[in-house]
């Protein structure tokens, strides 16, 4: 443990290098890698890795820099461009009541305020005694490419495709779509709006898929989801069928629950729950008289599979049913965790420079940060304020943490980078800025690197290297050939220490970074 503490001079440490409503989740499935339904990898574990240490700390907002997920809107619509939201410009009608319908951008800004909204308003988890995160740190923008001739909407698309409109939502993989239709990769979240008519429908139950949705979980490569009913709720007066809320409102809490399976979550009724003995009340969730949980994580009609869940008086957004409105501490530390250490493509990484206030360290505060965290400015401990780092601690080139006499600063474990790559000069004279992540950081038996350097194919003998602290080399690995990929390199065999990656061509180093070795 390292401590700078009580000293009578400046202590400078320099890197060099519209109101909630309720929302309701009629049903939802996830997927696997090839379509077929299943459950999510098992909680998280290990000290860097626990979710409690990632919830936003709802008192110090300004020490979780926000969080950015880039999303792209997609409307599958027949060959004729019916069944799903216009485009604009194109003929709009009156609804069932009495409105003239959106058009797909409208709409879809629509949704994407309520979304955010709902992000900065998550109400208290009614089932548990779980403390009240209001606040996700967490916002959701859509992707557009200037310039992009197929994207003249900004992030918004329709597609006319009588085959995948009629697959509607029982039929159509988030995973096939993306792959069809996606215009940025893994660049961004793509959301699939979609409709089905029910043919024989039960009686009270309308004739389509309404609150409906489909999620991938292998999140951090398919980063897709289906949402369905959402013109239906538009266009028709669907209250008969539902109560709570209708139109496009109604589909926040939806979409919202859609993209947390992807960033790691679970339906909150689940045997398997990351949360379930920390803070989410999981036979409360399932509500299904001798059962505890459900083995089926998409749940279902049979013996251990929570067949009352959707009347469960849960407020949960990952639950099935009306009421979709809370999030617990637990919850939200697996999606940050998610976003700060896997590090998806769908996630703005802008750390790389300075661009807020400092963050400031109070006299009489005792802060412990024990995950992984990136900050865009500055840190300053003040006299009589106390900072523990206990993980990873990402800041921008030529931040500074400032320790005021009488301050504490301690490192606990803790590491601090910059991560960011420097500027390079390819064979050309253009500079070129390869782009390295590692994760997770502090690692296991594998440190992924995801590595876009533009120069690759024409860089000579591009490696990763990896020395000990005293700067001896003890493994190369080639990069390859690809522009941007992610490689998984072996570090089992590694003591449990402080090493150093480079990635470098021929002699010259391009780029350095610190990792920890659990």
């Amino acid at each position: 443990m390292k401590t700078a503490e009580n000293i009578g001079f400046l202590f400078v440490l320099t890197l060099l290098a519209t109101l909630p409503v309720e929302g309701q989740v009629i049903r939802c499935i996830i997927e696997n890698s090839i379509g077929e339904p299943g459950n999510l990898p098992e909680a998280l574990s290990g000290h860097c890795d626990d979710p409690l240490n990632y919830a936003v700390d709802q008192e110090n907002l300004s020490h979780h820099p926000q969080l950015v997920v880039w999303l792209n809107f997609h409307y599958i619509r027949r060959n004729d461009g019916t069944g799903n939201f216009k485009k604009p410009g194109e003929p709009l009608f009156h609804t069932e009541l009495g409105r003239t319908e959106l058009d797909g951008v409208a709409a879809a800004a629509h949704l994407l305020g309520h979304m955010n909204v709902r992000m900065g308003t998550f109400e208290k988890y009614n089932l548990s005694d779980a403390l009240h995160v209001p606040e996700s740190g967490i916002r959701f923008r859509l992707y557009s490419e200037p310039g992009n001739p197929d994207d003249p909407y900004g992030g918004i698309f329709f597609h006319e495709s009588d085959l995948f409109f009629s697959l509607g939502y029982n039929s159509n993989s988030p995973r096939t779509l993306k792959e069809e239709f996606t215009a940025y990769g893994a660049k961004v979240l793509d959301i699939f709006f979609v409709e089905e008519e029910i043919p024989d429908p039960e009686p009270g139950q309308p004739p389509f898929y309404i609150g409906a949705g489909r999620a991938a979980f292998e999140s951090i490569i398919s980063g897709s989801a289906v949402v369905a009913g959402m013109y239906a709720d538009h266009f028709f007066d669907t209250s008969i069928y539902s109560p709570g809320e209708r139109d496009i409102v109604h589909y926040k809490s939806v979409t919202i629950h859609e993209i947390f399976h992807n960033l790691g979550l679970q339906h909150s009724f689940t045997c398997q729950n990351e949360c379930r003995f920390v803070d989410l009340n999981v036979e409360a969730e399932c509500n299904t008289p001798g059962e505890a949980c459900s083995y089926w994580h998409n749940g279902g009609s049979g013996p251990g599979q929570c067949a009352n869940r959707y009347v469960s008086p849960t407020n949960n957004i990952m639950r099935h049913g009306l009421t979709a409105t809370s999030i617990t501490p637990c919850q939200l530390g697996v999606i940050q965790h998610h976003l700060l250490v896997r590090q998806p493509g769908y996630l703005e990484f802008d750390f790389c420079e300075i661009s807020k206030p400092d963050i400031v360290i109070q006299s009489g505060q005792d802060i412990a940060w024990a995950g992984t965290r990136y900050l865009r400015g500055n840190v300053v401990i003040k006299n009589g304020g106390r900072l523990t780092v206990r993980c990873l601690l990402g800041m921008p080139q030529g931040s500074i943490i400032t320790v005021e006499q009488g301050g504490t600063l301690i490192m606990d474990g803790g590491v601090i980078i910059n991560p960011c790559g420097e500027t390079s000069q390819s064979r050309q004279g253009t500079a070129v800025t390869p782009r390295l992540l590692l994760f997770p950081n502090p690692t296991g038996d594998l440190l992924n690197v995801f590595l876009k350097d533009p120069a690759l194919p024409l860089r000579s003998g591009a490696a990763f290297r990896i020395l000990n602290a005293q700067g001896r080399l003890l493994a190369t690995y080639s990069a390859g050939r690809l522009e941007e990929a992610t490689h998984m390199l072996p570090v089992q065999g590694l003591p449990a220490g402080l090493y150093l990656l480079q990635y470098s061509e021929g002699q010259g180093v391009l780029w350095s970074r610190k990792f920890v070795k659990r």
